[in-house]
């Protein structure tokens, strides 16, 4: 069994698109407090886990999900990050060395989850078969969105992560609390040089609030126009997760 982690419903529907086939009826949706899909992929059995966006609901729907399943080989975190290094261009993929949390004022690096050195390289290996370029780095979970250019110039000097998300190091905690392997596998939503107008309009769950959005664009037209770049990048980006995923976890092309 792998478990396989995401924050939103947009990250969802392509890994199902893409790690299960459309003729598969054995794929069922989760229940009891959890959602997302499982079935079959490859020769493994796939859970497939939205938590909703940020390190509290990540780690609930993880713990919740290694309790029903207590044999899992490894949970896999991935989704859409914002890049912090420069090289990091729209789509990149990113396989983490390791996840951390920062202090949250002094944005120093504060606890360190790694990825173990087999793990890394048995996907890394996975992908370099599939054709597929990652790179490697640390990747730094934040508590809030890093929506400016100039918080993520501030993180990435501080930490030395290349990509920010809200979600992995909750993750791989509780891995690693029960003694599972874990490994994240990011996609670039934002470059480091842009700014992202308007990305806490989004609930939980990633959909738009549509009152908040209103009022929004009303004081600030501009985000308007972030958000229509917003969504198109979150195509090209969820979409390379997609693929990514489904070479790491070998599914037979």
């Amino acid at each position: 069994m792998i478990v396989i982690v995401c924050a939103f419903k947009a990250e969802l529907k392509a890994l199902k698109t893409h790690l299960f086939d459309s003729s598969n009826n054995a794929v069922s949706a989760l229940d009891n407090g959890l959602k997302g899909y499982l079935g079959q992929c490859g020769n493994q059995q796939v859970a497939l886990l939205m938590t909703g966006i940020g390190m509290r609901r990540a780690g609930e729907a993880t713990r919740l999900a290694l309790d029903r399943w207590p044999a899992t080989e490894f949970v896999l975190s991935t989704g859409v990050a914002g890049g912090l290094s420069p090289d990091l261009a729209l789509g990149a993929i990113v396989l983490a060395n390791s996840v951390m949390t920062c202090h949250l004022e002094t944005g120093l690096p504060e606890h360190i989850l790694e990825v173990t050195q087999a793990r890394r390289e048995a996907i890394a290996s996975a992908l370099t078969i599939a054709g597929k370029v990652a790179f490697a780095g640390t990747i730094f979970t934040s508590g809030k969105p890093l929506a400016t250019a100039a918080a993520k110039s501030r993180a990435a000097k501080l930490s030395g992560a290349v990509a920010v998300d809200m979600e992995s190091a909750a993750i791989a905690l509780e891995a690693t609390i029960r003694g599972v392997q874990h490994a994240c596998l990011r996609a670039i939503l934002d470059r480091a040089s842009e700014d992202v107008a308007g990305a806490e309009l989004a609930d939980e769950n990633g959909r738009v609030r549509a009152l908040v959005a209103a009022r929004a664009i009303m004081g600030d037209p501009a985000i308007l126009k972030s958000g229509i770049r917003l969504m198109r990048n979150l195509r090209v980006a969820t979409n390379a997760m997609g693929e990514a995923v489904a070479a790491a976890i070998g599914k037979p092309g």
